[in-house]
């Protein structure tokens, strides 16, 4: 018997575990969840960021005309012959509310706007 991980052992999840069902595609669905981050970092977070509304989270979604292949999807569970299936993904960025409000008076920062991976295309 294993513990409960998000893909690999090293990855265990932490609370809540289930956050219910949700309807729509899985990028509408993780957009419009509410940010899971603790309320201390969350505080931290918002002093840092001059209380952004919003954060771009990375993700990586499966897409069958996606531009990346990951060879993932278990066929067989034999321990002496695994073999696995690909799957096509893309990777982007969700935009997901932070839950704080932002200060109209704050002068901007210097990372403000800029996104160093959106050169890659993320």
């Amino acid at each position: 018997a294993y513990p409960l991980a998000l893909g690999r052992r090293s990855c265990p999840p932490t609370h809540p575990v289930n956050l219910g069902l949700r309807t729509g595609t899985l990028h509408d669905a993780l957009t419009n969840e509410p940010w899971q981050i603790p309320p201390r970092a969350r505080k931290l977070w918002g002093h840092q960021h001059r209380n952004a509304a919003h954060i771009d989270l990375p993700a990586t979604l499966d897409d069958p005309t996606g531009d990346d292949v990951r060879e993932d999807v278990p066929l067989t569970y034999a321990p002496k012959k695994r073999a696995f299936a690909n799957r096509r993904v893309r990777h982007t960025y969700l935009r997901v509310a932070t839950g704080l409000t932002p200060d109209p008076k704050a002068p901007p920062t210097e990372d403000d706007g800029h996104d160093p991976f959106a050169l890659l295309g993320w």
